[in-house]
C-alpha cells in the first residue's frame, strides 16, 4: 500500500490489510461490485529447485493448499 500512496495508482487489498494500513498511508477503500476469484501461484529462482529447504517449503505450502 505504500507504494500507491501518492501516486494515482490503484490497489486490490485484502479487508484486513487495508484496516490495518490503509488510512495510515492515506488511501480510501472502494468496495468491488463483485466478487473476484483469484489463483495463487509459486515462483522462485531456478537457483533454489533443488535446495533441500526450499523444496520443503513448497511441500508445506501444497499442503496447506491442498487443505483449504
Amino acid at each position: 500500500m505504500h507504494l500507491v500512496a501518492g501516486t494515482s495508482m490503484v490497489t486490490l487489498a485484502q479487508s484486513r490489510l487495508y484496516e490495518e494500513f490503509g488510512a495510515r498511508c492515506g488511501l480510501r477503500a472502494i468496495p468491488l461490485q463483485e466478487q473476484l476469484s483469484s489463483t495463487e501461484v509459486m515462483y522462485w529462482h531456478p537457483g533454489h529447485t533443488t535446495d533441500p529447504a526450499h523444496i520443503w517449503l513448497r511441500g508445506k505450502l501444497r499442503e496447506v493448499a491442498a487443505s483449504l
